[in-house]
């Protein structure tokens, strides 16, 4: 018998492929617009928005100021990279268009590609039958609702950080959900992607926690707030891998 009643699982590159989704979106929306999609142009974008995200500070997470207008900043950066990326391909027919439609545009489609990571699938639906499943995630409500409509049979509790009013890692992010499923910190194992956003947020409210670490998550060179990392929980690379921690 498991020892955890709650499974909690961040939702990009933890549930949900972003960079894949992000890339199919793009290219949906250029296809949209009759422009060839090449790699070459879904470099530019993702430079651009890695770029800015910094900018942003969008990151740095322990930095009071940008927590208070985390959800402002974020809507900001959505408009804005692609302000910057209609400049970048000015040569090609987006003229009708300007860069708060084609955000919008880009939005709706990436809320309806849903890429999972190998295996969520199955794990959600498997562990659905002995645990509470809770999805946590740093983002906006009209997004993550979206994108997690296939799977929302298996989860229990959505945890939006937009109608929280905190963001991971804050402590009180944690004590939200705990106090919403009426659980103890103990009774919960929190598996994410992100190290100083998952990880850190969850050993500070004295939650057990699994590190889901793939090599192929290239956003987390840009999400995460520092790569000095001080390993003091499991890590795996499969989510199959998640059932003998429980």
């Amino acid at each position: 018998m498991s020892k955890y009643k709650c499974l909690i699982f961040d939702v990009d590159n933890t549930i949900l492929q972003y960079d894949a989704s992000a890339a199919k979106a793009l290219q949906t929306l250029l296809l949209n617009h009759g422009i060839e999609y090449t790699h070459k142009i879904e470099g530019i974008f993702r430079q651009i928005c890695y770029d800015l995200w910094k900018s942003f500070d969008l990151n740095l997470l322990d930095n009071p100021v940008i927590r208070e207008n985390y959800h402002e900043l974020f809507k900001e950066y959505n408009y804005k990279r692609f302000e910057v990326f209609l400049n970048v391909i000015e040569t090609f027919n987006l003229n009708d268009r300007n860069a708060y439609q084609l955000s919008q545009e880009y939005i709706d489609i990436f809320n309806n590609t849903h890429i999972f990571e190998e295996h969520a699938i199955d794990v959600l639906k498997k562990c659905s039958k002995t645990h509470l499943i809770a999805a946590a995630t740093n983002g906006l409500a009209n997004i993550q609702y979206k994108r997690l409509n296939p799977v929302k049979q298996y989860i229990t509790h959505f945890f939006i950080s937009e109608e929280m009013g905190y963001v991971k890692p804050m402590k009180e992010f944690y004590d939200y959900m705990l106090c919403k499923m009426r659980l103890s910190s103990k009774q919960c194992l929190f598996i994410g992607d992100l190290y100083t956003t998952d990880i850190v947020g969850a050993i500070n409210a004295d939650m057990d926690a699994i590190w889901y670490k793939t090599k192929e998550s290239e956003s987390a060179k840009w999400l995460e707030a520092s790569l000095d990392y001080n390993i003091a929980v499991p890590v795996i690379d499969s989510l199959n891998n998640i059932y003998q921690y429980l």
